[in-house]
């Protein structure tokens, strides 16, 4: 990413899979989307134009894109809601005039170079032959401050949310997404790739991480816990991922917490509710006869949280491409029946693209690797913004739920803090 400028030169992305061991870098946008809800905002070749949408936005994206070309893509939930930050697209479409794709394997390290003509595609093949390193090593520095405070609900104000939660689902049932935001003051004069840095290496057990500089105050980091959606020629796969524990130094309460959620009611039913809506969805997308059940609660560790870990797959049927997946997936995150969402949401501040979707599409979108942007922090101007959030059921206890919030923002604001040291 250093290498070719992208963490310096936005729009530009680094977006990895450590299953797959695949990270595509991508720099100097051929082909740059932005919607808003004034509409459309496509830059290409350095001309500017805008479209206002009246139809679907998702549909409008089919005339938009270039199927030739590589393109990451991030997508807010604040598109369906009241609350949003102007000053960010509610979705933003990245086609690079130069990605390199890294392969890890047990032969070392390699990378295909795809460019929009030759020159600069020879050009970044020499620059890699001397520095490609996929090891994550600073190379710059800037002065050391004392760490701002964060800024957020206190755990009394958040804990009552999720009790009104709990009682509203004992009339209705269902399940509702209760989240907290925190902030704090970064600066200006910091690096943002550097964190992702010290973050993603910490996080070696992600479903995905990326790492997106959309303009040259604005970035985008995360380590995502599970996708949206993955397509590979048309096997299209369902991660279902719910229910929670925190992860622990002690060996005999680390072994007595997994165990806990292997077997706790409250959160097998959690789970499973989750896997029932999963499995429904993929019915109305693949081919009869072809879903296959690839893990039905196993278990996905990170570093400071497990989650009871399913994954579904199926053939798509042939009359859909990752477009209409796309719109069929959003919104990602949200709470259902949908009479609970506003009981959920308030929306009164925006959720910038915490609980979207980030990801990527290889040419022709046949490769699509889409993730729940989870875990993760928005750094705009001097600010860092991120979220955290639970699902939350009939059976939850409230006290647990503001504790696993905390789990799984732990690793993340531990990262923050090891990078504001430096």
């Amino acid at each position: 990413m250093r290498a070719l400028g992208g963490d310096r030169l936005p729009p530009s992305y680094l977006f990895h899979i450590p299953q797959s061991g695949k990270t595509w870098v991508g720099a100097s946008p051929s082909l740059l989307i932005r919607y808003s809800r004034r509409g459309f905002e496509v830059t290409s070749a350095g001309r500017q134009t805008t479209l206002t949408v009246a139809e679907n936005p998702f549909q409008t994206l089919r005339k938009l894109i270039d199927p030739s070309r590589p393109c990451f893509f991030m997508v807010s939930l604040d598109m369906q809601r009241r609350s949003h930050d102007a000053s960010l697209p509610l979705m933003v479409f990245i086609q690079p005039a130069v990605e390199v794709c890294f392969t890890r394997d047990a032969e070392g390290t390699g990378y295909e170079v795809s460019a929009g003509d030759r020159d600069s595609g020879q050009r970044v093949k020499a620059l890699l032959e001397k520095t490609v390193d996929l090891g994550f090593e600073r190379n710059s520095s800037t002065a050391a401050r004392p760490p701002s405070a964060w800024h957020t609900e206190s755990d009394d104000e958040f804990l009552k949310r999720v009790r009104s939660a709990v009682e509203a689902l004992q009339s209705t049932p269902g399940k509702m997404i209760v989240t907290r935001s925190y902030n704090k003051i970064v600066g200006t004069d910091i690096d943002p790739f550097r964190l992702f840095e010290i973050y993603s290496k910490n996080e070696p057990g992600a479903a995905a991480a990326h790492f997106a500089s959309l303009d040259d105050r604005t970035f985008s980091l995360g380590c995502s816990p599970e996708n949206v959606f993955e397509l590979d020629h048309r096997r299209l796969s369902f991660d279902v991922v719910a229910s929670t524990r925190g992860i622990s130094q002690d060996p005999d309460e680390d072994a007595r917490w997994l165990q806990e959620l292997l077997t706790d009611s409250k959160e097998r039913k959690e789970h499973l509710m989750a896997f029932e809506r999963y499995q429904s969805r993929l019915e109305g997308l693949c081919e009869a006869g072809s879903i296959s059940q690839e893990q039905l609660m196993g278990v996905r560790t990170l570093r400071r949280v497990r989650h009871l870990h399913s994954r579904l797959s199926g053939t798509l049927r042939p009359e859909i491409d990752f477009l209409d997946l796309l719109e069929d997936s959003y919104p990602p995150l949200s709470s259902y029946p949908s009479e609970l969402v506003p009981l959920a949401d308030a929306d009164t501040e925006p959720l910038r693209y915490y609980g979207g979707i980030v990801g990527h599409a290889a040419p022709g979108g046949q490769e699509v690797s889409c993730f729940l942007n989870l875990r993760s922090a928005l750094i705009k101007e001097a600010t860092l913004y991120t979220q955290g959030g639970v699902g939350v059921i009939a059976d939850s206890k409230p006290n647990q739920e503001v504790l696993e919030v905390a789990n799984k923002l732990r690793s993340l604001l531990e990262a923050i803090s090891d990078w504001e040291r430096e």
